[in-house]
């Protein structure tokens, strides 16, 4: 598996936390699920994972130090959402052959989104999360065997 991280730099100063744009509606798509993540399902995936990032457990740390505007939801959960729904719709048996995926920007506790996935083609299916600004948070392709 190839992995590329990309890290903020150092935060030295704190930030202030980000305003909410405004919201928009939902895009359709062939398949959709909708998410809205809670602060439990962040600290457990955090704890499931590893990961020791205040991000996604400590709202004072995400707002008044990295200036999020909550907590941010973390991307491999949100890669594990898209190829879930890619198996309910392919087969529960199916296993991908190949999947290639970048985060975008970033996805916030509380705040509901929506994975659309588009018929395959070609043995291919791109697949996008979507906040509720209107926002494209991730996209992906999931290429089938």
């Amino acid at each position: 598996m190839l992995r590329n991280w990309i890290f903020r730099p150092e935060i030295t100063t704190p930030q202030a936390p980000a305003s909410k744009p405004v919201e928009v509606p939902l895009p359709e798509g062939k398949h959709v699920r909708d998410f809205v993540q809670t602060p439990v399902t962040l600290f457990r995936f955090s704890a499931l994972t590893f990961n020791g990032h205040k991000i996604h457990y400590n709202k004072e740390w995400c707002q008044e130090v990295e200036g999020h505007r909550d907590l941010v939801v973390h991307g491999p959960l949100n890669l594990i959402n898209m190829v879930n729904l890619w198996r309910d719709v392919h087969g529960a048996d199916m296993v991908p052959r190949k999947i290639t995926y970048r985060a975008t920007s970033p996805l916030y506790s509380g705040e509901k989104y929506r994975i659309v996935m588009d018929e395959e083609k070609d043995k291919l299916t791109e697949v996008r999360i979507i906040d509720s600004y209107g926002i494209i948070s991730m996209v992906g392709q999931i290429e089938n065997i």
